[in-house]
């Protein structure tokens, strides 16, 4: 009989994710998290235990926590069987790394394998609980949760020493080495042996734990090939190329194929989006990335001429990218409120329902999907997609999760939006994507929002909020006021951001005089012979309704304003 709760959960996650220099390792840990909680999941359907959380496995996004009921007796025991499939599952992971490493050279000694084992043994934290069920569901499931955290709080685990030079996704452990070789030596030696070149850089400056190891080198690392964050930058660019200018894109990927590498499967265009800034086509660039040394300065002007005649042809790609990070509001109070376990099982089926309709919405607005665990998602955008992307995602998630004690309610989901530029450090604009995603959460009134923080490349930071309802789907339309078109012409000029942003410091309330200076200024920067000339009287009452339902008001609908300019530029000043 399953008269118990057993709650399983295993940490960390967010650093485990995060650690991270390139995107390939980003989407790397997010799926060996997948596999491993989908191996522990697995075992309990095969041993016919009765599953809650997920309402059912899927090996491509899991969440790493598992809600199942049990026989009570039994509780300690299958906990202790889920721990063990879980190592398992991890010592194979990390075998399958070994296998490919012992090709490389230089060769592993005992004292790399002592740091390599003492990594793997004392990384992962596990917990479980086992309670009884009582007459009310709900009780006997808040009962555990308290009986998880109580455990968690306990940090029972063993400290190790972190000695030596460290690696450089973590800066926290023991980079891998042999007894006579320092680690910069080590990494460049193994460097030089790596049949993909990309996958390290060659100077000894990239050193890796054995999680980083694990993440760059197991087979997880090498089922896909993860598009780098240049690629994601310029991927409405290569959209636009591929669909308006293949003539000058065929013509540009010629004068590069002899020294680029592939690193996707598109016979068009199989190289990485950096090749699509002129600055990489520079001789120092060229030599850091691609191992191309002293290029023929007649090629090499070239390519240069034939990369200018395709951004002529379309437009130039921004340099800037987003990484939006979404998390369902007080799931945790919705799990609280479920009665029955059937009402718990019918939530959980929810959020797979959800997460099944991710990917497509990321893939429609050529982003790509990092982690997708129902009620958060982790992924990459395009600057000029990135609001649109988490705006749709938002009210998918209230269109198909509902509360569980009030199904005609929807639940809502706040998203944290970073834009960063293609060479800022990928491990700070994630932290920011987490700061970001908390700040919506607790500075706007009732969650449901989206806070934006913009990384400019000189350094100036911008961070606004704004609850979604509150937005509406007026965003894009703005932009595409402010964005030139062919002929270098907009319909509402870039003047009328910065003076509707200094109305502030005069005008900081939404009201009737707000409107009235709106108004005015629209008229003035708005060009009425433009296709989309816009309604001053409209726009003027729209942003105004908006600014009322802002955190700071006329601060706030400023800095959306500098945004819409910012996206319909690219990023470009």
């Amino acid at each position: 009989m399953n008269d118990a709760l057993l709650i399983f959960t295993f940490s960390p996650i967010q650093s485990f994710i995060a650690e991270a220099r390139r995107a390939s390792d980003l989407y790397a840990g997010s799926k060996i998290l997948s596999h491993l909680a989908y191996r522990v999941a697995q075992q309990v359907v095969n041993q016919g235990w009765d599953l809650i959380y997920p309402a059912q496995t899927n090996q491509e996004d899991m969440p790493n926590k598992l809600v199942t009921l049990v026989p009570y007796e039994q509780g300690g025991k299958i906990a202790q069987t889920l721990h063990e499939t879980f190592l398992k599952e991890w010592q194979q992971i990390a075998d399958d790394t070994l296998q490919e490493l012992s090709r490389l050279s230089p060769a592993m000694d005992e004292h790399w394998r002592q740091i390599w084992q003492r990594q793997n043994e004392h990384f992962w934290e596990i917990y479980w609980v086992v309670q009884k069920l009582s007459d009310s569901y709900a009780a006997a499931y808040q009962a555990a949760a308290r009986a998880l955290e109580a455990v968690k709080r306990t940090r029972a685990f063993a400290q190790t020493a972190e000695e030596g030079l460290k690696d450089s996704l973590s800066g926290k452990r023991t980079a891998l080495t042999t007894r006579n070789l320092d680690a910069r030596q080590y990494w460049s030696q193994l460097a030089q042996s790596l049949r993909k070149p990309s996958l390290l850089r060659g100077d000894g400056r990239e050193r890796l734990d054995a999680l980083g190891t694990i993440k760059r080198f197991s087979p997880f690392s090498q089922r896909q090939k993860f598009l780098s964050v240049s690629s994601v930058a310029t991927a409405d660019f290569l959209a636009q190329a591929l669909q308006n200018a293949r003539d000058e894109l065929n013509a540009y990927r010629q004068t590069v194929a002899g020294w680029a590498y592939p690193v996707r499967e598109q016979s068009d265009w199989p190289y990485d989006g950096d090749l699509f800034f002129l600055e990489t086509l520079t001789a120092e660039r060229l030599a850091e990335n691609y191992g191309l040394q002293n290029p023929d300065p007649q090629q090499l002007a070239q390519a240069k001429t034939a990369l200018s005649r395709l951004h002529k042809a379309v437009f130039a790609p921004s340099p800037y990218y987003a990484i939006l990070q979404l998390d369902g509001d007080s799931i945790g109070e919705m799990i609280d409120s479920c009665q029955t376990v059937e009402q718990h099982r019918h939530f959980s089926q929810s959020l797979i329902t959800y997460a099944q309709q991710v990917k497509a919405i990321v893939d429609r607005h050529l982003g790509e999907l990092i982690y997708n665990g129902g009620d958060d998602v982790l992924a990459l955008a395009p600057l000029s997609r990135a609001l649109p992307l988490a705006s749709e995602l938002a009210h998918t998630f209230s269109q198909v999760v509902k509360r569980p004690h009030e199904p005609s309610r929807s639940c809502t989901i706040s998203a944290g939006i970073v834009i960063a530029h293609h060479l800022y450090p990928l491990d700070a604009a994630l932290s920011a994507a987490r700061q970001a995603e908390q700040d919506a959460k607790s500075k706007v009134k009732n969650k449901n929002a989206v806070c934006l923080s913009v990384i400019r490349r000189s350094g100036e930071f911008l961070q606004t909020f704004s609850p979604w309802q509150a937005m509406g789907n007026r965003f894009d339309e703005l932009v595409d006021l402010f964005k030139p078109n062919s002929q270098g012409v907009v319909a509402l000029a870039s003047g009328f951001a910065y003076e509707a942003a200094g109305l502030a410091y005069a005008l900081p309330e939404a009201n009737e005089r707000l409107q009235s200076q709106l108004g005015r200024l629209l008229t003035r920067h708005r060009n009425p012979a433009h296709p989309r000339a816009l309604d001053p009287q409209q726009w003027s009452q729209w942003l105004t309704e908006w600014a009322g339902q802002l955190p700071e008001q006329t601060t706030e609908l400023g800095k959306w304003l500098l945004f819409a300019r910012f996206v319909a530029r690219g990023g470009a000043e």
